[in-house]
């Protein structure tokens, strides 16, 4: 097959034949590209690590990455070295793992070979080797970040001169990869393809040169007899003519229909890449950050307790999305900075920045009882979660009080938070009764819940955590038939824009359809 990629016609034909062509043929070959300084080590590196048993997997999710040599040498196999470890980041780095139409070539082609010069690799080499990595859980460690700190290696050689410049970069294992292997193993487990709205959240991760593709692509490659296609079976087909404004928003109405207002959850903040894309329209063509609060545990969120969504679309204002709901306040302070790169002492500065203007006691009562707001403070920066526990376990005020104590006494210059936190009752000086491995729980969990989010205060004294573009005035809604609170910006027409879901501690679970507040409707552009 041959596409040309700026005639639209036939663009569009070629690209709808592709599932049926893969579906038929013996083998897919895949052309890597050409073997280069990495490719030895990483075929080596791929050979040790799809031959370790299945059963042992288990056996090293609880050990150390620092102490993997004694794991291989444990089962009589080589341990990896360095080079080798960043031979395969390189290998793994390649465009074709990351591009969108690897998951169409690799879940409906069969016998797959990946081509690397001469060297023809057999997809269940790689697909073992991924599993292994996800499984033990390795995959978050191969980054050049990590990885400078292996032990008992250099690469001083001469002949290792990109390895040392690979070293030097940031480069690390890219979830796009993870995912390919995961829907290749959950189709051949299932034994049928995927549904279309499990492949949009999964593969935003993957790379396009064409915003249309990642729609198309997938399109190719869900099962028919499901959602949405039973019950919408001609709305989508491949057509390279259309928009990808308008692509995406068609398929944002249809998914809406279907599965309801949890869809508006895959709203990534305000950093969409299509040009004139409605707020409340999902950009697939970026990455899925942050993870929306329904993946944080078990918990099932219900703010809106049984509202129902009145659904109501135009067929002309295609545009815009009429929901009803009811505002509950709006914002008055948000944390400055916060971010993952930040020092543990800077995050909790501008978390006890924000919260030691909170009344003593929390205003909203939960299950009957009100909190102070020192316990409010640790449960939202959690979403109240813990290990997927939610109600956050109450073990967990503690653990918060002691990890405050660790991070303050590792900051040699005192900090505004210390003020704060004692106003707060915050921290106490208590003996150690926790460790290194427990507090890096709790950062874990910490960061989880407050990656690409921020936590902000409203002016009647509540606090959530939302999505880092928020600013004061913005108004928090809860809408019928969402079971997550939003954040929405009134625009000047008195329409509003979405800017994202919101933990708000106190009214995560119906609270909020007591208060009195009236119903009204809003409109979403």
């Amino acid at each position: 097959m041959c596409i040309n990629p700026e005639d639209a016609m036939d663009r569009t034909a070629q690209v709808s034949m592709m599932p049926e062509i893969l579906k038929k043929a013996r083998s897919v070959i895949i052309g890597l590209g050409k073997r280069d300084a990495f490719t030895s080590d990483a075929l080596k590196a791929l050979k040790t690590l799809s031959s370790v048993p299945h059963d042992e997997w288990s056996n090293l999710v609880s050990l150390d990455w620092e102490c993997q040599d004694q794991y291989f040498q444990r089962l009589n196999i080589v341990p990896l070295q360095l080079r080798s470890w960043l031979s395969l980041i390189a290998f793994f780095n390649r465009p074709w793992f990351s591009g969108i139409w690897a998951v169409q070539e690799v879940t409906i082609g069969n016998d797959v070979i990946l081509a690397c010069g001469k060297e023809m690799i057999p997809w269940e080499t790689v697909s073992k080797t991924l599993s292994f990595l996800t499984h033990t859980g390795w995959y978050t460690k191969l980054h050049t970040s990590h990885l400078i700190k292996f032990p008992g290696n250099d690469l001083k050689s001469r002949r290792l001169k990109k390895h040392q410049i690979l070293m030097n970069a940031e480069v690390g294992f890219k979830m796009a990869v993870i995912q390919l292997q995961s829907t290749r193993a959950g189709s051949e487990t299932n034994k049928q393809l995927p549904l279309f709205r499990y492949l949009l959240r999964a593969h935003r991760y993957c790379e396009v040169s064409d915003k249309r593709d990642i729609i198309y692509a997938l399109f190719g490659l869900s099962r028919k007899d499901g959602l949405p296609f039973t019950k919408f079976p001609n709305f989508l087909s491949t057509n390279y003519e259309m928009a990808a404004q308008d692509i995406y928003t068609n398929v944002a109405r249809v998914l809406l229909r279907c599965y309801g207002l949890g869809i508006l959850s895959d709203v990534q903040d305000s950093i969409a890449s299509i040009p004139n894309l409605p707020t409340w329209v999902p950009d697939y063509s970026i990455a899925r950050r942050p993870l929306p609060l329904s993946m944080r545990g078990d918990c099932i969120w219900s703010a809106c307790g049984d509202m129902k969504w009145n659904q109501n679309f135009s067929e002309t204002e295609t545009h815009s999305l009429i929901l009803q709901g009811m505002l509950l306040d709006t914002v008055c302070e948000k944390v400055k900075q916060q971010n993952r790169s930040l020092h543990p002492m800077e995050f909790l500065d501008g978390i006890y920045e924000v919260a030691a203007r909170l009344d003593p006691i929390y205003p909203l009562s939960i299950d009957g009882k009100f909190q102070s707001s020192r316990e409010a403070v640790w449960r939202t920066i959690l979403a109240d979660t813990y290990r997927k526990e939610h109600p956050a376990p109450q073990k967990c005020e503690e653990l918060v009080a002691h990890y405050q104590e660790w991070v303050r006494n590792g900051v040699r210059n005192g900090s505004q938070a210390t003020n704060s936190m004692q106003r707060l009752s915050i921290t106490e000086r208590q003996p150690r009764k926790y460790g290194k491995a427990e507090f890096s729980s709790l950062e874990k969990e910490i960061e989880a819940a407050n990656d690409a989010r921020t936590l902000f205060r409203t002016r009647k004294g509540y606090l959530g955590i939302g999505a880092q573009s928020l600013r004061p005035s913005d108004e928090i809604w809860v809408l019928a038939g969402a079971s997550i609170p939003f954040i929405l910006r009134r625009g000047e027409d008195e329409s509003h824009e979405l800017v994202g879901e919101v933990y708000l501690h106190g009214v995560m679970h119906g609270e909020a359809l007591g208060w009195g507040h009236e119903m009204r409707n809003v409109l979403l552009k």
